[in-house]
């Protein structure tokens, strides 16, 4: 595949039209590709701006939408973290046309490496405009349908001391030494609210407190 074909092809995913078409491609080569192919650059000073920018996206997000410092801190490294942002990438279609070394494939390929393609277009699409508002637009299209991890517990924690409440958990091994199954249930002020199971005290406590949480914001 040519560069004007992963550019026409990439634009279309991104929904952002290039200017300068060299910043998206060097937003999409890897540093694996760059090595094999003298004079080529990689993404990765792409990639460090990206990060900055992303940080100040996600931050100012947060502080418009009135969220606590606490929450603020919290949201954004969820937010931020490899995994929404590979997801992102991937959801985008965008590593059948990214640029990397011979021999390597998607499975060979590091979240962090993935992750980088999403954090390197927001810089490129940054420089290229001119602006922070399409930078803006690109990370809130790209990654407001990404499931971030959910901490539920602390969630609800959150939920239930804005009420002065207070959760217990009661989680006790429903199965045996050789293969431990762990059944937790939560309860607010002394009722119960949620119950769930899992391999680890802390899986079971962690459906426990979706469930809950759930049940409490609907």
């Amino acid at each position: 595949m040519n560069n004007s074909d992963i550019v026409n092809i990439a634009q279309e995913k991104i929904g952002y039209t290039f200017k300068n078409t060299a910043l998206l491609i060097t937003a999409l080569t890897h540093s694996s590709y760059a090595y094999e192919n003298s004079g080529c650059e990689d993404n990765e000073k792409l990639e460090f701006l990206g990060d900055a920018i992303l940080n100040f996206l996600i931050a100012k997000q947060l502080f418009e939408n009135g969220s606590s410092e606490g929450e603020m801190t919290k949201k954004r490294s969820k937010i931020v973290s490899r995994v929404p942002l590979k997801e992102a990438v991937l959801n985008m279609g965008l590593i059948s046309i990214a640029r990397f070394g011979k021999g390597t494939d998607e499975k060979s390929l590091s979240d962090k490496s993935i992750s980088d393609i999403f954090e390197a277009i927001l810089a490129a699409i940054y420089i290229d405009s001119g602006s922070m508002v399409y930078a803006e637009k690109f990370m809130i299209d790209n990654l407001k349908d990404v499931k971030c991890e959910a901490d539920y517990k602390t969630d609800l924690q959150e939920l239930v001391q804005s009420k002065h409440q207070k959760v217990q958990y009661d989680t006790v091994n429903i199965g045996d030494v050789h293969q431990p199954f762990f059944y937790s249930v939560v309860s607010i002020d002394g009722v119960k609210c949620g119950e769930g199971k899992g391999k680890s005290k802390k899986i079971a406590e962690k459906a426990a407190a979706k469930s809950a949480f759930d049940k409490l914001k609907k």
